[in-house]
């Protein structure tokens, strides 16, 4: 009977812990937008008997909150010639690409400057978060890793590394997005010196491009009822962007939301479908009626493909709004992922 007492106690508490502290639900990010493979290269290059690579990525690239906790991380291998989901190695052909080692860290670091030893970075600023047997890779599915060390993401940019040990070749292409002037992917690949990251020696290369990686995680928020009016840019706004906001409504909406943007142009990627909306609220994105102007919104088509992109969601607004492009890349102005429903488009041009 006292042991029964006991549990009954032991349940009450953790239902009141629940009650009294909600959890925020894991969001996922996806980032980068696919538009190249890499079979030699990122995040490994399994072709060659070991390798070694480290991808940077951007805020703007992440558009995670600040203080989110990484517990999962994904690469996408991927096949033309078989259908999603068939294994692309079977149990004795997986163990010469198996073992895996996967390193994250904060950096203030942008750009790959060279090959030579000293151009990695360090593995001695980054933490370890995954080390043992990765899943065999299924076509054109995610190969999802469970972080055994939890990674905080503190804000800035964010280099992954990743480190395969396993003395054999397999060979697997990668989802891969390119572009840019700048080098952020650097790489080691050979036939018969297994690198170690602590000591490092000099790379085969270095790219512009990197792997497309699925980042989960719980976002430590400042608030998770968000509802009502915000401002976003300008001096006193409550959002200093619009990538900022959208971080902050992936902790939650518990009513319509409305985002009046003051004038100003914005060069920035805008991805509306990272946040959690239940119940399906409206989310309207307008110029600030209270604040006359044009409100311009932005972007190269370096880094993605889109200025605003509506992915898998209901119930969105776009008023009153300018989106323009500059450079010579291709790309939407409003792009158009997954299924949408309940998309107003007023007044923009």
């Amino acid at each position: 009977m006292k042991q029964v007492t006991n549990l009954f106690r032991t349940w009450i508490a953790a239902v009141v812990a629940v009650l009294a502290f909600p959890a925020v639900a894991q969001t996922v990010y996806t980032v980068g937008v696919q538009n190249t493979t890499s079979s030699t290269t990122y995040p490994l290059a399994l072709s060659s008997a070991y390798s070694y690579g480290q991808s940077i990525y951007t805020p703007a690239e992440l558009n995670i909150p600040v203080g989110t906790v990484i517990t999962k991380i994904a690469y996408l291998p991927t096949s033309a010639t078989v259908a999603t989901g068939t294994a692309l190695a079977t149990t004795t052909t997986w163990n010469a690409a198996k073992d895996w080692v996967v390193y994250m860290g904060n950096t203030t670091a942008s750009n790959v400057a060279g090959t030579t030893a000293s151009d990695w970075l360090p593995v001695s600023g980054m933490a370890q978060v995954f080390s043992g047997v990765a899943p065999i890779p299924l076509s054109n599915t995610w190969l999802e890793l469970t972080l055994a060390t939890p990674f905080t993401y503190t804000g800035g940019n964010l280099v992954i590394a990743v480190d395969e040990n396993s003395a054999g070749t397999l060979s697997t292409s990668w989802a891969a997005f390119g572009g840019g002037a700048n080098f952020r992917s650097i790489y080691y690949s050979s036939s018969t010196t297994n690198f170690n990251p602590s000591l490092p020696i000099s790379a085969t290369s270095r790219s512009t491009a990197r792997p497309l990686v699925r980042l989960t995680g719980t976002p430590v928020c400042a608030s998770t009822s968000y509802s009502g009016a915000y401002t976003v840019g300008g001096q006193g706004a409550d959002f200093a962007s619009m990538t900022q906001a959208m971080s902050a409504l992936s902790c939650g909406m518990t009513g319509d939301v409305t985002l009046n943007v003051n004038p100003g142009v914005y060069a920035e990627y805008v991805n509306i479908g990272n946040f959690a909306n239940p119940s399906n609220y409206r989310l309207t994105v307008q110029a600030n009626p209270a604040n006359t102007g044009t409100v311009e919104f932005t972007s190269d088509f370096v880094l993605n493909n889109y200025v605003f992109q509506l992915n898998a969601r209901n119930n969105v607004t776009l008023r009153n709004l300018t989106f323009s492009a500059t450079g010579i890349n291709s790309g939407s102005l409003i792009l158009f992922r997954g299924q949408n429903s309940g998309i107003e488009i007023t007044n923009c041009q």
